[in-house]
């Protein structure tokens, strides 16, 4: 029985990294805004401001103070695309780009100009997101690895009573790690070397950066939909436009050995158990998580779920991880329930060039 440990952005949070699109977006906006009063420009790649916006204006401020920008007229015109980027962070606090581009291409499906200026953008707001990242990734020098809670998560024993679709003697170490990093940046790599000191043989750990990495070392970063059973998608294949593929995950995947090792680790180590780290399962990796989640060797997903205050989102992470199973009783058999799941290990000690 081995372990398949998915890395979502939340494990990138749970070490104080500003690494959400929230966060990538209020730092673009200020950046861009700042850069715009100095020099007097007016149009910008998303946006076209009047001469007099404000200078100097603070990251944590830079998201209320563009919509107000919005409202009073200083800010003339708007990208379709990222205006409803903004809107979103403004009525929900958060926003999935990816599933924000889908939405839009779906929409136009026949408007090949519009598909190829959507594509541009994603384009840029990918390689300004690449930027972003690398500088929070430069700012950890290292993470202290004796007593690291998260970890002992990883390492920790594969217990009887989490499994239903197959026996377990008793409760068993996993006999090899795959560690699924879906983030660009390098933290989950880290955790190697302090498995290793915990006592686990290198040669029992692998870390896959399924969507490639900042340096491109592992691949380069793949950033789009990935949802190829969202009924919308099935007409793609209908029209002659190869452009409306652009940025589909799977086409990524071809690029890199990532995605092989992935299935070789699925197809030919034995039965596994899935752990969850700060993956909100959403649809935009529907494909993926369906091929892995639906798997006859997945014989367990145990969600360590966040918690604050009381409160946990334990429930919601079920919701999610339901839209990627076709076959419900499967879904029922294999999520470990609530009362042998746990909260996910938060502000991890971690040596930073500088402070948050």
């Amino acid at each position: 029985m081995n372990r398949l440990i998915l890395i979502g952005n939340g494990f990138d949070l749970a070490h104080g990294m500003k690494t959400s699109f929230k966060d990538f977006i209020a730092h673009y906006i200020a950046k861009t805004l700042n850069n715009a009063s100095k020099a007097g420009d007016q149009k910008q790649r998303f946006f076209t401001t009047r001469r007099h916006i404000p200078q100097n204006i603070p990251i944590e401020n830079a998201l209320s103070i563009f919509e107000q920008l919005k409202t009073q007229r200083e800010i003339i015109s708007i990208s379709l695309f990222f205006n409803s980027i903004t809107t979103d962070i403004k009525n929900k606090n958060w926003v999935d780009i990816e599933s924000v581009y889908f939405s839009f291409l779906s929409a136009h499906l026949t408007n090949k100009t519009f598909i190829k200026a959507l594509n541009l953008e994603l384009d840029y707001l990918k390689t300004s997101l690449i930027e972003y990242l690398t500088e929070e990734e430069n700012k950890i020098n290292s993470i202290y690895g004796q007593g690291n809670k998260l970890a002992n998560c990883f390492i920790e024993e594969i217990y009887k009573d989490e499994i239903v679709t197959t026996r377990l003697n008793k409760d068993k170490k996993p006999d090899f790690y795959h560690i699924l990093n879906f983030n660009y940046t390098n933290t989950a790599e880290r955790y190697k070397d302090i498995l290793i000191n915990k006592g686990i043989h290198k040669d029992q750990i692998d870390v896959n950066y399924i969507h490639g990495s900042l340096d491109s070392t592992n691949g380069e970063p793949i950033f789009g939909f990935g949802d190829e059973l969202d009924k919308k998608f099935k007409t793609f294949e209908e029209l002659n436009n190869n452009d409306l593929f652009k940025h589909i995950k799977s086409f990524g995947y071809l690029q890199n050995k990532n995605y092989y090792n992935l299935i070789r680790f699925i197809d030919g180590f034995g039965d596994f158990q899935v752990q969850i780290y700060g993956h909100s399962c959403g649809l935009t990796d529907r494909t993926l998580l369906n091929k892995i989640f639906e798997h006859e060797g997945c014989k367990s997903i145990k969600i360590f779920y966040y918690e604050k205050e009381g409160e946990n989102d334990f429930t919601e992470r079920t919701h999610e991880i339901y839209r990627h199973f076709e076959n419900k009783d499967v879904l029922r058999e294999k999520i470990v329930h609530f009362k042998l799941s746990k909260p996910m290990p938060q502000d991890m000690e971690v040596d930073r060039t500088q402070s948050f």
